[in-house]
């Protein structure tokens, strides 16, 4: 990874969306097709159990993509050797990386075990929260960078000990109620610490 500027570009939503888009392409194909080929009470049978089928599968990345995408709008991360410069509205912060307390990684199993086929087009989706020793919070989502942000993590953080936390909806909308203790995230969320860093 070359770059040390991050933020989102239609190039990163596209990637980022290419699951959905693939899913919701391939329903209405189906829905087209069966409308002429089949019978009309067969259709409307397979329109309901399909649609169904496309919320779970598809609703959450659209969801999670939104949240992403209000998190990270109009901003641009800088990421330098030994400081970060968040620069968005007119505004440019920099924050000192010997200044944070911690760095979470939230993403899916599937992601955080290193796999590349997802079963739902949310599963790609991930992100870092780095936590300020001020009590601020500063989120780098996957559209920032689609291949991940523990990548990010691992080459631009280096030497910062770093948790990952598996979830299911990786949502930056809340924070785990166990978050605080680390042995409860061991237990109920599969925190672990990289021992590496």
């Amino acid at each position: 990874m070359q770059n040390n500027i991050f933020k989102i570009t239609t190039k990163n939503q596209w990637r980022s969306l290419s699951g959905f888009i693939f899913m919701l392409i391939l329903w209405i194909g189906t829905m087209i097709y069966f409308s002429y080929t089949v019978d009309p009470y067969f259709w409307l049978i397979t329109f309901w159990f399909s649609l169904i089928f496309f919320m779970w599968w598809g609703l959450p990345a659209l969801i999670f993509h939104i949240d992403y995408y209000r998190r990270n709008k109009g901003k641009e991360y800088e990421i330098l050797k030994d400081k970060f410069i968040v620069r968005g509205n007119g505004s440019e912060t920099t924050y000192m990386k010997s200044d944070i307390a911690d760095i979470y990684v939230y993403g899916t199993p599937n992601y955080l075990a290193g796999g590349w086929i997802y079963v739902t087009s949310d599963e790609g989706y991930n992100f870092a929260r780095i936590d300020m020793k001020n009590g601020e919070s500063i989120y780098l989502t996957s559209l920032l960078y689609p291949k991940g942000m523990e990548d990010v993590i691992k080459e631009h953080f280096a030497g910062i000990p770093y948790y990952t936390i598996k979830r299911l909806f990786c949502t930056t909308r809340y924070k785990s109620r166990h978050e605080k203790s680390e042995e409860d995230e061991k237990d109920y969320y599969g925190l672990f610490k990289d021992e590496k860093k």
